[in-house]
């Protein structure tokens, strides 16, 4: 009767340490994994931003820049600018038809 009594015993000190194990644990790792996938997702977000900021931003000032030339925006300087700050520019005239591209653009309208 000792011997089952003391597996009995055994078996319920185990079955409690499991469930502790069980309630302690598993929550835990479950808050660990929500919290990494949260600050990874925040982390996409605010560095999706803060590059589509910058790019604006480059464009925006490349825009300026090109805007206040006090030289004649010639296909050689065009090329140039477009190397310079590897962009693909296109230059429109007064009746906002482009005038000058370094890209292929097609010839016939899109249907």
């Amino acid at each position: 009767m000792g011997g089952v009594v003391c597996s009995f015993w055994g078996f319920v000190l185990l079955y409690r340490f499991q469930s502790l194990r069980v309630r302690l644990l598993f929550p835990l790792l479950g808050v660990a994994v929500v919290a990494s996938l949260a600050v990874a997702a925040a982390s996409y977000w605010l560095a999706d931003r803060w590059e589509r900021a910058q790019v604006a931003r480059r464009y925006q000032e490349i825009e300026s820049t090109l805007s206040a030339a006090s030289f004649p925006l010639t296909p050689l300087v065009v090329n140039s600018i477009a190397d310079l700050t590897d962009t693909d520019l296109i230059t429109l005239d007064s009746n906002e038809t482009v005038s000058y591209t370094h890209l292929t653009l097609p010839t016939t309208p899109y249907v």
